[in-house]
């Protein structure tokens, strides 16, 4: 058993740099097939900002706590890891928010 410190887990904040890129690219790519007239890119930017971004994020705050309450834990030294984390996710929530309106608005043009 080794006593070395560990800084913020990389794998998960990817995931959450990863979810994040996939909604901004809602915006103009659509990454998963349509099925049907309902679902378009921005509901698919809506799912993954505002849910699988707030999944990450809980994810990673998690295992940032588990390593926090066993003493082992650093941060890096230009900025916190949990900050970036929740920098990431809120801007993916913003633009999720975005995505429902236009989704919405995509919805009750008919």
């Amino acid at each position: 058993m080794t006593n070395e410190l560990k800084g913020p887990s990389v794998p998960l904040l990817s995931v959450c740099l990863f979810v994040f890129l996939l909604t901004c690219l809602s915006f103009s790519w659509m990454p998963l097939p349509s099925f049907g007239d309902t679902l378009d890119r921005n509901f698919y930017g809506f799912l993954f900002g505002g849910f699988f971004g707030v999944v990450a994020l809980a994810r990673f705050e998690y295992v940032d706590a588990i390593r926090r309450a066993s003493r082992r834990a650093r941060d890096w030294e230009f900025m916190s890891g949990r900050s970036v984390a929740r920098l990431i996710t809120l801007t993916g929530w913003v633009l999720s928010v975005w995505h429902a309106i236009s989704w919405v608005r995509e919805l009750t043009r008919g």
